[in-house]
Order: structure tokens, then sequence, then C-alpha cells
């Protein structure tokens, strides 16, 4: 059974002039540790994507990155207020992951509001994430933890075991 690819979009690398920002540092952790506890839940029923662990020196990274919006088969976007505010790149990734998600119906994404209450209000306040309708499905708010944010995954997500076949993606079917 092939594996269901999960492409993580965020903004959560720490910035040489940031290694002391507690958010900054506090959000790269959780990024971190959610990839590992998806990985320690769903074992090999799911391909996690992001760039931390699936870039290398030499990529074309821009390039990787436009290939793993096209082949992923669902998609968590973590909204930090820097991903929200500052983030050409999760823009576009919201762009095109929330666009697959308008066309395919079985195209799963889940937005993932961390620093409750600032981005939950920004992303609402933001024209240009307002008019992705990102919030048309219920957003992950409220979860502190990788565990929390992996539980409220897994009620969308569903348990290992059904996950079952994917379905190519249309980038696959070409």
């Amino acid at each position: 059974m092939a594996a269901l690819k999960i492409f993580i979009s965020h903004s959560s690398r720490l910035r040489d002039d940031e290694t002391s920002e507690p958010q900054a540092l506090a959000n790269w952790q959780l990024l971190q540790e959610t990839c590992r506890d998806l990985v320690k839940d769903y074992g090999d029923t799911i391909e996690i994507v992001v760039d931390f662990q699936g870039l290398r020196p030499s990529d074309d990274w821009e390039r990787c990155l436009n290939q793993w919006l096209a082949e992923c088969h669902a998609a968590i976007i973590l909204f930090s207020a820097r991903a929200i505010g500052e983030s050409n790149w999760v823009r576009k990734e919201a762009t095109i992951l929330s666009w697959r998600a308008a066309l395919d119906p079985g195209f799963r994404l889940f937005p993932v509001l961390l620093e409750t209450g600032s981005a939950a209000t920004q992303l609402d306040d933001d024209p240009y994430f307002r008019m992705l309708n990102l919030t048309r499905t219920q957003c992950v708010q409220g979860a502190t933890t990788a565990g929390e944010i992996v539980g409220a995954l897994r009620q969308r997500l569903g348990e290992p075991e059904t996950l079952g076949g994917v379905s190519e993606t249309p980038y696959e079917t070409l």
C-alpha cells in the first residue's frame, strides 16, 4: 500500500537574529515534534514531506517544493503570526494547497492555527488568506503541543489502519 504523502507548510525555521526569540524557537520545536509524533502514530502509512527533512545541500529547493505541492495527498499548514504576516512561501503554498482542496474532494487540507488567538485573528483579518477561504474547513485551534496537534489531526485524518489506498494526484496521473 502506498503511503499517504503529507506536505507540511510552515514558517518556523530560526533566523540567525532570532535564536533567542522565544516564540520562533517554540514554533521550530513544535514543527519538529509534530513531525515526529505523526510518524510515531502513523508509521509507514504516511510520508511526511517537509523541507528540513527532505532538502539536501545542492537541491533545487524551489523545484523540490513545487513538486511536493503537486504530489502530496494531504497537507498541514502551520499558521504562526510570522507565517501569516511575513512568509511569501506560506502564501504560495497555501494558495496552491487551497486550490487543490477546492478542486479535489479527496485532497485533505488541515490548517493549524498556532499562537492561539493571534494567528486566528490574523488569518481572518488578512485579505489574502481570507480570499483563500481556508476557514471553510474547521481549523485546528488551541493546540499548544505536538500531541494535541496530532490528536486533533487524527480526528480528521483517521486511524492509521483506515487510511487505505491512496488515489493518484492529478500530477501523478499526468
